[in-house]
C-alpha cells in the first residue's frame, strides 16, 4: 500500500528572540482533499496545533516518532545558524510507518 502524507511542516523554534514562546511554521501544507468543505478548516487548525505542540516538545538535535490511531508523526529538530541561534524542525503526519517520511524530513 502507498503512504499518504496528511501534513508537512517546517518550523522555527528556540529563537534568539525570547519573546517568541512557541514554534513558528515557516511553511505548512495539509491535504484536506478527502474531507468535506465544513471539516477542512477544523482539520487544518488541529493539525497545525498538533505539529506545533510536537515540535515544542522536541529538543534541538532530537528526533521523535509518535503514533495515534494508525497515523504517525515524525519530528526532527536540527540546530543551525540560520537567523542567529534558531533551530529548524521538520514535521510529517502520515498513515504508514514507511521510511519515506524520515527521508523527506532529512533532505
Amino acid at each position: 500500500s502507498r503512504m499518504k502524507i496528511h501534513a508537512l511542516s517546517i518550523s522555527r523554534w528556540k529563537h534568539a528572540d525570547a519573546s517568541i514562546k512557541e514554534p513558528v511554521h515557516l511553511c505548512y501544507a495539509v491535504d484536506v482533499s478527502q474531507l468535506s468543505f465544513f471539516q477542512r478548516g477544523t482539520v487544518k487548525e488541529i493539525t497545525a496545533l498538533v505539529l506545533r505542540t510536537c515540535v515544542a516538545k522536541t529538543n534541538p538535535g532530537d528526533y521523535q516518532r509518535l503514533e495515534h490511531e494508525g497515523n504517525y508523526i515524525y519530528i526532527i529538530c536540527r540546530h543551525n545558524g540560520i537567523s542567529g541561534r534558531s533551530n529548524l524542525c521538520g514535521g510529517c503526519l502520515h498513515d504508514n510507518k514507511a521510511i519515506l517520511a524520515n527521508r523527506c524530513l532529512h533532505h
